[in-house]
């Protein structure tokens, strides 16, 4: 969805976003169920369930790190 190959001096940025397709027999469609964001090695993804992966792990906390910046889930 997105690139920046020079953010963070050089680390780099991409945000894709991650779809759900559902079909039945009366209706087809698609939604949103993910967004992933990668600074440098690192990846950063929110789930529609409210979960937050951190390089494939869940996030420990209500706060961590990601890529050197930090993370914080605040629900409102």
């Amino acid at each position: 969805m997105m690139k920046s190959p020079s953010f963070a001096s050089g680390l780099g940025l991409d945000i894709h976003i991650r779809a759900t397709r559902i079909d039945n027999a009366r209706i087809s469609y698609s939604y949103i169920s993910a967004a992933a964001v990668r600074i440098g090695t690192d990846v950063l993804e929110v789930r529609d369930d409210g979960s937050i992966l951190i390089n494939g792990l869940p996030l420990a906390a209500e706060d961590g790190t990601f890529a050197g910046f930090p993370v914080i889930k605040a629900i409102k």
